[in-house]
């Protein structure tokens, strides 16, 4: 039984591993979404108030739309918190700190897209953003997605690696000033870095995971404890009981009546209704644990999920992304032998299973169709076919879950490798 312990545990490393590749940022989290005018509408206003509840640092993502002939309108954020802002910046007419004063000459019918980060707006609590005509009969709606993302310091002290706080903006960078820099170098201040030459700082992956990495990791873990190379394992054994402890219930060793199995994998994930025109095809990683009874069972899996948006006018970092928690009732089916064509003792098995999924997004940048709701309910089907050898399964599974109070819902197929308990 500690046998078993041991190569399950052997057997999450690799999904630990492709998880830590993924990300080392948190999520940016929706705050507040509308619309503004130029001029005003009914329900549509020039200006607006936006406030962050708790501290953060804050961005805006927005399209601005044209309805009308060519003009020039003004979008201007101002705030009245103070801040020790460095280098000083300029003041409104009412005194008021001017964070963004931006003007957009647009020709009709011209769409607009941009993004204004935590540089610009700063992790004031309160700004008011401001839409007016500055040239021309103005006709413009202005979208907007208002995000809060955490904060990485207050001051030096929290920065690591000879890096700066850049405490308006609540980031880490490696310069603030070009004293920071090397004789040859200068700062940028957009970017927070000695240029030229760059930091090697902790970033975000963009593109798609190394699900190839991911299976040559399972393939290399199933070898070493095949071939019991467990004392060359020890440090991989250790950190994949912390990535179980965190990702998974505790495994238990359950009762000899009932047998059960864990398993790790990942695959596609497509998004159906309105939100599949504008994400790509994504992907997921998954830990599932089934408990079953004969022909009878129930499984309980912990997944994530990226989705990267389609949208060529905003910065290919931007995703859709989060996890789910499934978990439901499952049927077995034996196939005829003669399919698996290795025997009876490896014979193929189906799954039949209708699920229930809490879909959760971590960062959503599509909340202006979605809502600012972080998590769902989901119900869907999952069809799988399984296959055993000496211990070791193998399983291939699709699955559509129907997203309640959203636009649409999600396509996912799994391939998974795992130990029977």
């Amino acid at each position: 039984m500690r046998c078993c312990t041991r190569r399950a545990f052997l057997l999450v490393l690799p999904f630990a591993l492709l998880l830590m590749t993924t990300a080392c940022t948190d999520p940016a989290d929706p705050v507040a979404l509308g619309q503004l005018c130029q001029p005003a509408a009914d329900a549509c206003p020039t200006s607006v108030a936006l406030h962050r509840p708790t501290p953060g640092r804050n961005s805006l993502e927005f399209t601005l739309t044209n309805l009308g002939a060519d003009s020039t309108v003004q979008l201007l954020a101002t705030t009245t918190q103070e801040l020790d802002f460095r280098p000083p910046r300029d003041r409104s007419e009412d005194g008021s700190t001017i964070l963004v004063k931006r003007d957009f000459p647009l020709g009709e019918g011209e769409i607009l897209r941009d993004t204004f980060t935590s540089r610009e707006l700063t992790i004031v609590r309160d700004f008011t953003l401001e839409l007016s005509c500055l040239e021309g009969e103005c006709n413009h709606r202005l979208e907007y997605l208002f995000f809060s993302e955490s904060v990485e310091c207050f001051d030096d002290g929290v920065c690591g690696r000879g890096e700066f706080c850049e405490q308006t903006a609540g980031r880490c960078v490696e310069c603030v000033q070009d004293s920071q820099c090397s004789v040859q170098q200068s700062c940028d201040v957009q970017t927070g870095q000695c240029f030229p030459g760059g930091s090697a700082g902790c970033s975000t992956l963009t593109g798609e995971p190394p699900l190839h990495l991911f299976f040559g990791l399972l393939v290399l873990t199933v070898f070493a404890f095949r071939r019991r190379e467990s004392g060359r394992a020890v440090v991989l054994t250790t950190t994949a009981l912390m990535a179980l402890l965190v990702l998974t219930p505790a495994v238990s060793e359950g009762s000899t009546g009932a047998s059960a199995s864990i398993s790790a994998g990942g695959g596609p994930r497509i998004l159906t209704g309105e939100l599949g025109p504008l994400t790509r095809t994504g992907w997921g990683v998954a830990v599932q644990k089934q408990i079953r009874l004969r022909r009878v069972g129930a499984s309980f899996q912990l997944a994530s999920h990226s989705f990267a948006l389609r949208d060529e006018n905003l910065p290919n970092e931007l995703r859709l992304s989060g996890y789910s928690i499934t978990l439901g009732p499952r049927a077995y089916f034996t196939l005829p032998s003669e399919i698996s064509l290795l025997g009876p003792e490896h014979s193929l098995e189906m799954v039949v299973s209708f699920e229930y999924t809490r879909w959760g997004v971590a960062e959503n940048r599509l909340a202006h169709l979605t809502g600012l709701d972080l998590s769902f309910h989901a119900l869907g089907p999952t069809l799988g076919v399984g296959w055993k050898w000496s211990g070791i399964q193998f399983i291939g599974q699709t699955n559509y879950s129907q997203i309640f109070d959203w636009p649409g819902g999600v396509f996912s197929v799994d391939l998974m490798i795992g130990l029977g308990i």
